[in-house]
């Protein structure tokens, strides 16, 4: 990823984050909000299935609240 529009680079490198996601959590028609995850270390393409697992899972649950 290089687009770091709307994250705070400065405290990513302050707490030596080596690694960041971010994936939205849709509700029926809109966004809900942003499931983040940060790591000092590389994510593996593993971390990155269960992080894209985990919000398709919240997105839905959101879906069924609003």
């Amino acid at each position: 990823m290089n687009d770091f529009k709307g994250i705070n680079v400065d405290w990513l490198t302050e707490e030596n984050v080596r690694s960041y996601a971010g994936y939205p959590l849709l509700g029926k028609d809109r966004s809900m909000g942003v499931l983040e995850i940060f790591n000092d270390k590389a994510f593996s393409p593993r971390d990155f299935e269960l992080a894209q697992l985990l919000s398709a899972e919240l997105s839905g649950e959101i879906s069924k609240l609003y």
